[in-house]
């Protein structure tokens, strides 16, 4: 006789999801646990205890305890304390004499040397004149006045604007006038001419004056801040004066020195001629240069600046070639320094004609047109009657 099986307590299917959703939720725990570097620790409790079901939306730690499990806090361990070495103790060598002395030696960036002084130029200097050169880079490059410069080179002051290359000049220390002692002068002489007090050329030592009686015939004196008197000049040649005869050859080229720069009845008249060529302005007018110089290519074509008669046509010494043409109205251009020349004396030309090539002859230190301007007989400043650019 078969017995009955015993029933089964109500709820215990209930109860056996539970334990296996328990079940699961600890192997879940396990898992994440095993992803770090220490295991949380998980406490079981008394499997005798009275199993409660999770309702929903229940935590997971109800339902863990549910299973018959409680889950503890984390708890991870504490990051491990260095471990402390006993250090021994290093003898450390003491430096000898030679490494001190050496040490101190090296010098220290915390106060850079001073830098030396460069004391003043005091005595006079050759400079030897350098391809595209003018009196006015020259003074610029010494930090000089061209006053001063030509003032100390006579063949300059008679031809400032018709230097060489390879030309000597001699380049004094300071602005004013150096002085070769003549017989029979006096210092306080010298003073005077150079509108100075006698003692600004005894104050300066590189002179060598004990005392005034002290000066030598043929000695070199620098009068710093001296103005050498102008020399007299001439009346505005006659304009008739200022052409040469009509010849192709033996003529010189007249350019009146000393004219007056503007005359009283030459006023400025912009636009007046048209620019013979083109380039640079590399030196413009003033009192050591009567003229303007347009620097350009060699080969550069130059043409008339205005309608006219060539006058002359031909070498001119310092010039070089050069081509002079008289407008009829009181007015000449000059051409000066051209590698070539394509007109003759007598020739007709009109506005804008070629009359020759920019080149560098004569006394010239690079391809450029040396124009002259005058009126009356008169040197006038070109710019004031050219096109403004």
């Amino acid at each position: 006789m078969h017995g009955k099986q015993a029933p089964r307590p109500p709820g215990g299917r209930r109860a056996a999801a539970v334990a296996l959703a328990g079940a699961g939720l600890v192997l879940i725990y396990l898992a994440l646990a095993a992803s770090r570097t220490s295991v949380p620790s998980i406490v079981p409790v008394n499997r005798d205890a009275r199993t409660v079901a999770s309702a929903r939306g229940s935590t997971l730690g109800e339902r863990a305890r549910g299973a018959g499990y409680e889950v503890a806090r984390v708890v991870w361990p504490a990051t491990p304390q260095p471990t402390l070495v006993r250090m021994r103790a290093v003898s450390i060598p003491q430096p000898t004499e030679e490494a001190t002395a050496a040490a101190a030696e090296i010098p220290t960036m915390a106060e850079p040397p001073t830098p030396t002084a460069i004391p003043p130029r005091t005595e006079v200097i050759t400079y030897q004149v350098q391809p595209g050169d003018n009196l006015w880079l020259i003074a610029q490059r010494f930090n000089l006045d061209q006053d001063t410069l030509a003032w100390a080179n006579p063949e300059v002051e008679a031809n400032p604007d018709q230097l060489r290359i390879g030309q000597e000049l001699a380049i004094p220390p300071v602005d004013g006038v150096l002085h070769t002692v003549k017989a029979g002068e006096t210092l306080a002489g010298i003073a005077q001419r150079y509108q100075v007090d006698v003692q600004q050329i005894l104050a300066y030592e590189p002179n060598g004056i004990a005392d005034a009686a002290s000066l030598k015939v043929g000695q070199r004196l620098m009068v710093p801040g001296g103005v050498k008197p102008p020399p007299p000049r001439p009346t505005a040649a006659p304009k008739a004066a200022a052409q040469p005869a009509a010849t192709s050859s033996g003529a010189r080229l007249m350019i009146p020195a000393g004219a007056p720069a503007v005359p009283v009845d030459a006023p400025a008249q912009p636009g007046r001629f048209i620019w013979p060529t083109q380039g640079i302005i590399t030196q413009g007018y003033g009192k050591w240069h009567g003229a303007i110089d347009i620097a350009n290519r060699l080969g550069t074509p130059v043409v008339a600046a205005d309608a006219g008669t060539v006058t002359f046509a031909g070498w001119s010494g310092g010039l070089g070639n050069a081509i002079q043409i008289d407008h009829g109205d009181g007015f000449a251009t000059t051409y000066a320094h051209l590698d070539s020349i394509s007109v003759q004396v007598g020739q007709v030309v009109a506005k804008g004609d070629e009359i020759g090539r920019m080149g560098t002859t004569g006394h010239s230190t690079g391809p450029h047109l040396h124009l002259i301007l005058t009126y009356q007989g008169g040197i006038i400043n070109p710019l004031d009657y050219l096109p403004e650019r």
